[in-house]
């Protein structure tokens, strides 16, 4: 509520006049007036960059001008007991790829486990706020930068903020709600560029009905589609990588897959044997029957509305084209993809006198994480299987 209080002249007991006061040229210059406060916007300033408390409630980030950086701004630390400040972040690591200069850091947020800092930048007014914006991801651990949502429209996500595991991050474009993996925090992404080391060229593509802003039109045209629209649309991303990079080898080409990823490591392997070679498919579908409803009749409709729809979408309707290196992996307690998935297969290619390698982990859920050394054992089982199966040229020696 704004109150207004108009003040009046008070003639005083004995006094002949209201007094008046000369104002010398200097004085007038220093008054305020409403042309100076809101239109020539004399004295506007740029609003802060609000401070944020870090996990522990100890220390806390704020934003300043840097020092190294011409037009950039450090994230520093401070010491709420001591004062103690140290630079978190330099200006100096906030330089896009191809940009010339440091990002404009209009807000930032911190994930829970402190390992990440995402920035909101290039921020257009909406109403009151100034919500539409530019986010980018800084990995604290290596410095990488990297756009969130980078095919979307300069300025046009909001909101966007991590998930509680950091895993994810979400944010809404153009009325619809989007997540995106945090690929940086996962230790599948350090595996994949450790591959990279080792010589092979990783790729991930989307196909149509992937959760990218690209409009309503591609993410419904998966309906009563799912492992028959995407891995065609596989298969021709890899045609068009090979024509276009000269460089890919067309004899070794591989997928591998985790959860509906397998399946699509299956739908590969089994039904496009001419480009894939190798696959690995871990805590698979093999029959879109055996999954749970929830998310299997939302984007297949009814098994007794959609038979043909199930019938062509599950790997082992087409198990007989297997002609690649086949590694299966699964949990026998996974608690969403159940190890019923695996044993059909399996049977399925004994009864085709198939050859392939399978891989059971006793008592592990989905994940394949529990008990002692079980991640390091999973991913060096498919490493030695990538460098038998698939071998790649070593590394070029920087």
């Amino acid at each position: 509520m704004t109150i207004n209080m108009l003040f009046r002249r008070i003639w005083l007991p004995g006094a002949a006049a209201l007094c008046t006061a000369q104002v010398t040229a200097a004085q007038t210059s220093a008054l305020l007036s409403i042309d100076r406060i809101f239109h020539d916007k004399e004295f506007e300033i740029a609003e802060p960059v609000p401070s944020k408390w870090l996990s522990g409630g100890t220390q806390y980030t704020t934003v300043e001008t840097s020092e190294l950086v011409s037009d950039g701004f450090d994230v520093v630390q401070y010491d709420s007991a001591t004062g103690e400040r140290s630079i978190l972040v330099s200006a100096k690591h906030l330089v896009p790829e191809g940009a010339d200069g440091p990002l404009e850091i209009k807000d930032y947020a911190w994930s829970d486990d402190g390992q990440f800092m995402l920035i909101s930048t290039n921020t257009v007014k909406f109403r009151r706020y100034e919500p539409l914006s530019d986010y980018w991801l800084l990995n604290l651990a290596n410095s990488n930068l990297r756009q969130v949502g980078a095919d979307a429209s300069p300025s046009s996500l909001m909101y966007a903020k991590f998930s509680p595991d950091s895993q994810h991050i979400a944010y809404v474009y153009e009325n619809n709600i989007y997540i995106e993996i945090n690929q940086w925090r996962t230790d599948r992404y350090l595996w994949h560029l450790m591959l990279t080391q080792h010589g092979y060229i990783v790729a991930s593509v989307d196909n149509r009905g992937t959760p990218a802003p690209k409009g309503r039109a591609w993410r419904k045209s998966i309906y009563r589609q799912i492992g028959i629209q995407a891995s065609a649309d596989q298969a021709k991303a890899v045609e068009a990588l090979i024509e276009e990079r000269p460089y890919l080898d067309r004899d070794r080409i591989g997928s591998w897959g985790w959860s509906g990823g397998g399946q699509m490591t299956l739908n590969a392997m089994f039904r496009y044997p001419d480009i894939y070679r190798v696959g690995i498919a871990v805590a698979f579908v093999s029959d879109q029957r055996l999954y749970d409803t929830i998310y299997q009749e939302r984007f297949m409709g009814l098994p007794a509305e959609n038979d043909e729809g199930y019938t062509q979408g599950s790997p082992i309707t087409h198990a007989g084209g297997l002609e690649g290196d086949l590694l299966l992996i699964h949990g026998t307690a996974d608690d969403n993809v159940h190890y019923q998935s695996s044993e059909q297969l399996v049977d399925k290619l004994i009864e085709l006198n198939k050859t392939f390698s399978f891989m059971i982990y006793p008592d592990r859920s989905h994940s394949i994480d529990e008990k002692a050394n079980t991640k390091r054992h999973l991913y060096g089982l498919m490493t030695d299987f990538l460098h038998q199966k698939l071998p790649a040229s070593p590394a070029i020696e920087p």
